[in-house]
């Protein structure tokens, strides 16, 4: 992803059009960080379950390249809603390796790209959910005596 790209359909969904302000945005953000981790664990295990061709037998790197990867990809997502301008360089480099060895050694890139769909789908979820763990603050109403 790009700096220039934001994510619109996911901050429209988590911030009101109104009556955020930046505190209550930086709040909400800081607790979708929270869920990360456990975002990117169920992803795991959803991208396992569903495409075993992740699950190698006694292979502990893949395992930890894959749980690494999800969790920059989704940490890293969340930080662009807090931060639109947040350089992208790096996650989207570490992707493109990641394709560039799959193809390197003779597999389909279809795996992969269904893990990344499997991921994002899990994780928009498990974001989505963690907007009741914010209110946005009642509009104060003045008091007439």
């Amino acid at each position: 992803m790009s700096p220039s790209v934001r994510p619109p359909a996911l901050a429209a969904s988590l911030f009101p059009a109104s009556g955020t302000d930046a505190g209550g945005r930086d709040r909400l953000i800081s607790a979708l960080r929270e869920r990360v981790p456990d975002a990117a664990r169920d992803a795991v295990r959803q991208i396992e379950r569903d495409l075993p061709v992740y699950v190698r037998a006694h292979d502990a790197r893949c395992a930890r390249t894959l749980a690494f990867s999800i969790e920059w990809a989704i940490g890293h997502f969340v930080d662009l809603l807090g931060d639109p301008d947040l350089p992208s360089a790096a996650v989207t480099e570490h992707f493109r390796r990641i394709g560039a060895a799959e193809a390197r050694r003779g597999r389909s890139l279809e795996p992969l790209q269904a893990a990344f769909r499997i991921g994002a789908g899990v994780a928009i979820r498990r974001l989505t959910e963690g907007r009741n763990c914010w209110t946005p603050p009642s509009p104060r109403r003045p008091s007439y005596a």
